[in-house]
């Protein structure tokens, strides 16, 4: 959006910079000319970036994301303006002072060129418009502005993963943990605080870990990791009033239309489900698979670990990660890219651990949908929650088979010889102090 901003104001500078040209090339007067065009840019720019977004408002289609830079814009360009004004003030001061010398000493008036004159403007407006050109299209782009703008519905939060542990003779013992990250339009991970020193740092597929590292541990130790930060709105009513047509599709975006374990998208039976999914859109197609899966399913709390997508369909039961790889097979069956996220949710009922699901579209990006959230009626769209979510996630992966733990969600625990009993629980001091607590 800065891109479009920068090419049409200085489009509209044009007609600034055109009357300058003539009033200088008619009068000779360099000083008059720039500052007519200094007026005249200003007058411009002022339509382009405050009161098009005004009328925009008016005509109730929204403000452009830009619209918090336009003050920003209006001040780089009386910036620009400066030097350039001052140069032509002293040009002028050094037109009249020539002028006055050759008519005192040849003793006949003598009209000057204009070629110089003309030459110096068209020099300094073209620097002025490379200048404006690059600043304006170096203005903060939407998603920084979307970000402060979603701290309007944001959430505060801080919890700490604890972990207490009994061994009985172990060795090489290691504690690995997925840590969270900043994620645009989602969340801002402030601080991360730990109670032990780390062992090692590394990075894989776009997540961060820990590792906690013990040759020979003591048979009774505790480690915490203490995590701050803020969470934001992010849905598809959000995603929907900021489409961009120019963004870019990710990479690895191919990587999420594979099957993989425990989301056999390439199964006959889901691909026969799926295709009786189809709707007049991309999001219609998701909002029937949507639909689809909480129909089709109900919730099995009892159960202690998912099975899979094959499974769902076949049982109609499952928890939250069930419904999620439920989701994402029949997206990715039908060649819609889909992804599974794990993570916590700050209001919960039994256990903060959550599952949801990530689905892309190529003019919003990434957009959460929480299927199992939809066996709830009430949404604020009436929607079972589609276009609508609560300020509720705190994102840790995307990954579903994490290769570095095991194929766990947030952490992996493991050792060489011996017995290793731990206790593992979150301790949420925001919003609201509660414990949760899950012995192994």
């Amino acid at each position: 959006m800065g891109t479009v901003v920068g090419i049409y104001s200085n489009l509209m500078l044009l007609i600034p910079f055109l009357v300058g040209f003539y009033f200088v090339i008619k009068t000779g007067r360099l000083f008059w000319g720039t500052f007519i065009t200094w007026i005249l840019s200003i007058t411009c720019t002022f339509f382009v970036v405050v009161i098009s977004p005004a009328i925009a408002f008016f005509l109730n289609r929204g403000l452009p994301a830009y619209f918090p830079h336009t003050l920003i814009l209006l001040f780089i360009v009386f910036l620009g303006w400066i030097p350039s004004f001052l140069a032509c003030f002293l040009a002028e001061v050094l037109r009249l002072i020539t002028y006055r010398y050759i008519k005192r000493t040849s003793g006949h008036k003598s009209n000057m060129s204009i070629k110089p004159l003309f030459v110096s403007a068209l020099v300094f407006s073209l620097l002025y418009f490379s200048c404006v050109f690059l600043l304006a299209t170096c203005t903060p782009s939407t998603e920084k502005y979307d970000e402060k703008n979603e701290q309007t519905t944001k959430r505060e939060f801080e919890f700490a993963l604890c972990y207490e542990f009994e061994t009985d003779e172990a060795t090489d013992f290691i504690l690995r943990i997925k840590l969270p990250k900043s994620i645009s339009k989602r969340q801002k991970i402030t601080g991360i605080e730990y109670s032990q020193k780390p062992y090692w740092f590394s990075s894989k597929n776009g997540n961060d870990y820990v590792d906690f590292y013990y040759k020979s541990p003591p048979k009774t130790f505790d480690i915490k990791v203490n995590i701050k930060g803020e969470i934001y709105g992010y849905d598809l009513s959000v995603a929907s009033r900021d489409q961009n047509d120019l963004l870019t599709t990710p990479a690895d975006i191919y990587e999420y239309l594979k099957p993989e374990r425990m989301i056999e998208a390439n199964d006959p039976e889901i691909r026969k489900a799926a295709a009786k999914l189809e709707g007049d859109s991309r999001v219609k197609t998701v909002e029937n698979i949507y639909d689809f899966v909480i129909d089709h399913m109900e919730p099995d709390i009892s159960r202690e670990k998912s099975a899979g997508a094959l499974q769902a369909l076949k049982t109609g039961k499952g928890k939250c990660q069930d419904y999620c790889d439920f989701f994402v097979a029949l997206c990715r069956a039908r060649d819609i890219p889909a992804r599974s996220i794990n993570g916590y949710i700050l209001d919960y009922v039994i256990d903060p651990k959550h599952a949801w699901i990530e689905v892309y579209f190529h003019n919003m990006g990434w957009v959460p949908f929480d299927p199992i959230l939809g066996e709830q009626e009430s949404s604020p769209s009436n929607e079972r929650w589609f276009f609508d979510l609560p300020t509720n996630y705190v994102y840790f992966t995307h990954i579903r088979n994490d290769e570095k733990l095991n194929n766990s969600s947030i952490h992996y625990i493991g050792r060489r010889y011996g017995h290793v009993d731990f206790k593992f629980s979150i301790e949420f001091k925001k919003p609201y102090s509660q414990i949760y607590i899950r012995s192994n």
